[in-house]
């Protein structure tokens, strides 16, 4: 069960193998960038550009203006990592995360975990009481680390010093079915559903709500009851949504559509996904989760922060801006269609990514012709790379981490770490002493 929630955000596909020299590289045209240098940031190449480090205390940030500069005008920006649960992605991101606020005036931050869960978290963001460790408390697993309390402890810190210039977080993700189902069927209760319609007992055969079937597959007939109570219910409340708004509240009903919509995602997604995560389902699965959770990003971001900068915390493969090879179709490219150019994207990545998967400790390294292989050849401990201006990486299908993608499509950047260390967990104990 601890895998299937890791692997719930990635799948291990077919390697693509590409020869690249093992020598260290010369990067083209530094002469280029020498002149960009004088406006801020450490040029190795054309658009290639050398980082500090990933530690959100360095006192300077000037390395990261080329950063601020990719970022121009844009009102969202994706933060990728290519594994989760390694601790130098996540302090690379609040690093990245705090100099935007900063330096760029962006004041929302949305993470890849259940809207619910993150409203908790806000509550913190928003007051400083009580602690990081019980504000992520019902976050996914994956979260419960001492990186990202230090990122909403330093939120809630900016607020106290800025009582009128305030940050805010929220989260976009499906994945809570037993906080969804019960709150649906209180919801159906009060309009005059009772608990003996089949709806009730048909919202109970989704996965997690009563049971769950993993490793085992979903049994299509508990499938059928769980997605046929769901499809009436989606129809009984587009057909009479004012006469409910008007029974009820239209808060309370936007909240019960809104986990109607979490349930019905998350339903498709493990039940098409199932235990086989390179299957031809896989993608079926992945995109209702990515879809259901563009409608959450949106509804949150328009109905709360409608005008203010945000930066989206999740997957390498879910801030993609198009269309995977694999037939993935992530969030990020909804909120490239829909923001155009508004929208700017980064991967990270690493030579060595270390895992503290539920106290186990796994180590990642680059598979032979990937991105981070030929990255690593450039001999730097941390780099930032333009995709818009640099050659180094050739216009082809690659592979980064264990998804394939076409660097320049997918994503306006990529932040490379050597070696991207173990997180620090705070819901279990750490694989290293």
């Amino acid at each position: 069960m601890k895998r299937k929630l890791l692997a719930i955000f990635a799948v291990v596909v077919p390697c693509l193998m590409l020869v690249a020299s093992p020598a260290r590289a010369q990067a083209p045209g530094l002469e280029l960038e020498v002149e960009e240098a004088k406006n801020g940031g450490d040029p190795v190449g054309r658009g290639l550009w050398r980082l500090k480090g990933e530690d959100p205390g360095l006192g300077s940030s000037s390395d990261l203006a080329p950063l601020r500069r990719m970022v121009g005008k844009a009102t969202v920006v994706g933060l990728g990592e290519g594994w989760h649960t390694s601790g130098g992605f996540y302090k690379m991101k609040h690093r990245i995360f705090r100099d935007l606020v900063e330096n760029k005036g962006f004041r929302v931050f949305a993470i890849e975990t259940h809207w619910a869960a993150a409203e908790k978290a806000n509550r913190y963001v928003q007051t400083c009481e009580g602690n990081p460790k019980e504000a992520l408390d019902i976050h996914m697993s994956i979260w419960h680390s001492e990186e990202l309390g230090d990122l909403i402890q330093w939120m809630c810190e900016w607020n106290q010093d800025h009582p009128d210039d305030r940050v805010h977080y929220f989260g976009f993700d499906i994945q809570l079915p037993d906080h969804d189902a019960p709150g649906l069927i209180s919801f159906l209760g009060r309009i005059g559903i009772p608990q003996s319609h089949p709806w009730i007992a048909g919202i109970r055969q989704c996965e997690g709500v009563t049971r769950n079937h993993y490793p085992e597959p979903i049994p299509a007939e508990v499938h059928q009851q769980c997605m046929a109570a769901l499809t009436e219910i989606e129809g009984h409340f587009k057909s009479n949504g004012r006469a409910i708004q008007e029974q009820t509240s239209k808060e309370d009903f936007d909240l019960a559509d809104l986990r109607l919509l979490s349930l019905k995602a998350w339903q498709e997604q493990v039940f098409y996904i199932g235990d086989d995560y390179a299957g031809e389902d896989f993608a079926r699965g992945f995109n209702s989760r990515d879809a259901a959770m563009a409608e959450v990003f949106f509804r949150l971001r328009d109905k709360h922060f409608p005008k203010a900068k945000t930066v989206v915390w999740a997957a390498n493969i879910h801030v993609a801006r198009a269309l995977v090879p694999n037939g993935a179709r992530p969030i990020g490219s909804f909120l490239a269609d829909r923001l155009g150019s508004d929208y700017v994207t980064f991967a990270l990545t690493a030579w060595r990514s270390e895992l503290d998967y539920f106290g186990e400790c796994l180590v990642e390294d680059a598979a032979r012709g990937s991105v981070e292989e030929r990255l690593h050849a450039l001999d730097e401990d941390f780099l930032l790379v333009d995709l818009a201006r640099s050659s180094y990486l050739k216009p082809r299908v690659q592979e980064m981490a264990f998804f394939h993608f076409l660097p320049r499509r997918h994503f306006n950047g990529i932040v490379f770490l050597r070696t991207s260390e173990y997180m620090h967990p705070t819901d279990w104990t750490p694989c290293r002493p």
